[in-house]
């Protein structure tokens, strides 16, 4: 393993690790129940969130879309750089859609747990998480196609 690697594998252990913080771990004291306890927050109809976040402040909806779509970008973008294995838009849907929905049935199954909810569970969370799988995994293309062609010209410029 090339010292890149191991640095690329503990960012991206320690980003795991924040993104667990964020998603399991409640804000404000989870033992009481709030007011609308026993409604227990799922949507499973696509698109709803997304549209109705554009209803409120500019800011929470920058921080609501913004975080989900960009949460799986710095794992489909390094993952690839670093393991040929991940070097399929295949691979970075997989992790999308299999973070995303482990991420959400985790939140489901806490909220049960406790007894009412605290984190609510969002179909348009997996579309966003995968939508921003699929534009690291873009953005990782870009850079190696960007990559390639100064190596070509370079080349280029010792053949002159």
């Amino acid at each position: 393993m090339s010292w890149g690697q191991v640095m690329v594998g503990v960012f991206l252990c320690s980003y795991a690790v924040w993104i667990a913080s964020v998603a399991f771990v409640p804000a404000g004291d989870w033992t009481k129940a709030p007011e609308w306890a026993g409604k227990l927050s799922v949507n499973l109809v696509p698109f709803r969130t997304i549209v109705n976040t554009f209803h409120i402040y500019w800011k929470q909806v920058v921080r609501q879309l913004g975080g989900n779509l960009l949460l799986f970008a710095p794992f489909t973008f390094l993952l690839p750089a670093f393991w040929a294995r991940y070097r399929s838009w295949r691979a970075a849907l997989a992790l999308g859609v299999c973070g995303s929905v482990f991420i959400e049935s985790v939140q489901l199954l806490l909220s049960l747990a406790v007894g009412h909810p605290y984190r609510s569970v969002d179909v348009d969370d997996v579309i966003l998480n995968t939508a921003g799988a699929a534009l690291g995994y873009v953005l990782w293309l870009m850079v190696r196609r960007a990559a390639r062609l100064d190596q070509l010209h370079e080349a280029l410029d010792r053949l002159e």
